[in-house]
């Protein structure tokens, strides 16, 4: 996702997170996230992790299918990262190392 700030400057978001709810309501249901790390999507429900292909990360964006049934998995909150943090992260990242490979 791509924003422009008041004063004009564009900054670049990559989803990073999705709190997803499965159930038939507010009230009722279960929640668990999905979180991209290291470039792999991975699902945390309860004590179960498991890894999952980008294509599955898609079933979470809109309405159920119709097989489905009333307990469909859907996006709760997106969670979501700028480019510039990132970028800052691996400056960061990169000085550290080089700090400890010389000595500094």
């Amino acid at each position: 996702m791509r924003l422009e700030s008041t004063v004009g400057v564009a900054t670049t978001y990559y989803l990073k997170g999705i709190v997803v709810h499965a159930g038939s309501g507010m009230l009722h249901g279960h929640y668990y996230s999905l979180v991209k790390s290291q470039g792999k999507w991975m699902k945390f429900d309860d004590t179960k992790v498991d890894i999952l292909e980008d294509k599955a990360i898609q079933i979470y964006y809109g309405s159920p299918a119709i097989a489905q049934g009333h307990d469909w998995p859907c996006a709760y909150m997106l969670l979501y990262e700028s480019e510039q943090f990132l970028l800052e992260s691996e400056r960061a990242e990169a000085a550290e190392l080089a700090a400890k490979t010389t000595g500094k």
